[in-house]
């Protein structure tokens, strides 16, 4: 129960709303799944039309909350979970929830999907003996036929992972051991700790600004065309500016809470965290589109 796998997986039988005339082709129905790596247990199947980041970090808040908290989890690199906007220099938001919990966060290296192997393995069998014999329609039908099959994996099936030894995984397993519960108060801004000492190269316009993590910093006017280095102080939660080492500027940090919130105002603000980032990433790809049908 130390370390987690998650992913996500489509329902592509199923649609979320059969009254679309025109439906989307991919991602209409879509399952969040965790499986743990020392047991193959599958701890969640979450079916959603709308696993978009804000609602994939809600998934994982729900799987947290019903079993406490891991050594690590292993995601790919899909950008719900990794992708930072374009010109972000502070991590995603699920890297930041799962450092201010004390999770690890492992992202698999790009085109290893052996790397989370214990989810994909499970994906593979959730779409051979479930989607493709259920072969759902809706999300509702998906739901069931999900619920379904994870009493059918968990508690009946045979499973030939070495740690099972060809028992069900919650036969292998019947008792679990329990894990670290969610604090009841968390320091929004401690992921800053992961990052201290970082330092950033930045050309300073014309108006003496640099942009650091897609925000404005005054540095100098003098120093318009200049190139200066920036370095992450997480203990005063600021920025530090210096020119050929010399220390120009200390500016705080912007966007930082400052201050201890509960764990159910940690979850608000890091949920606003997660659809900041997808509201920009979306925009981002629209103007990347528009450029590229606009250029000849």
């Amino acid at each position: 129960m130390q370390c987690w796998q998650l992913d996500f997986k489509d329902v592509s039988s199923a649609r979320a709303d059969l009254s679309d005339p025109f439906p989307k082709q991919q991602h209409q129905v879509q399952t969040y799944d965790a499986v743990d790596m020392g047991t193959s247990i599958l701890l969640d199947a979450q079916v959603r039309p709308d696993l978009t980041a804000e609602t994939a970090l809600g998934c994982v808040v729900q799987s947290l909350q019903q079993y406490g908290r891991p050594a690590s989890i292993t995601v790919d690199r899909d950008t719900r979970w990794v992708g930072s906007p374009q010109g972000s220099d502070f991590p995603s938001a699920l890297h930041r929830f799962c450092a201010c919990l004390g999770i690890e966060l492992k992202v698999c290296d790009p085109h290893h999907p052996q790397q989370n192997c214990f989810v994909e393995r499970y994906h593979r069998t959730y779409q051979e003996e479930c989607l493709d014999y259920d072969k759902p329609k809706t999300l509702e039908q998906a739901k069931e036929a999900t619920a379904a099959f994870a009493q059918h994996y968990n508690h009946e099936r045979p499973n030939q992972a070495l740690s099972c030894g060809n028992q069900p995984p919650r036969v292998a397993y019947a008792t679990l051991p329990t894990l670290p519960a969610l604090p009841e108060m968390v320091d929004p801004d401690s992921w800053l700790q992961s990052l201290d000492g970082m330092h950033l190269e930045r050309k300073v316009d014309r108006h003496g600004m640099i942009r650091v993590d897609l925000k404005s910093y005054y540095v100098s006017a003098a120093l318009a065309g200049q190139r200066v280095s920036v370095r992450l102080d997480a203990a005063t939660l600021s920025l530090q500016m210096y020119r050929e080492a010399q220390l120009v500027r200390t500016a705080p940090i912007k966007g930082i809470v400052g201050r201890m919130l509960s764990f159910d105002q940690f979850i608000e603000h890091m949920a606003h965290q997660a659809r900041a980032q997808q509201r920009l990433r979306s925009l981002q790809e629209r103007r990347r589109r528009t450029a590229a049908s606009a250029s000849p």
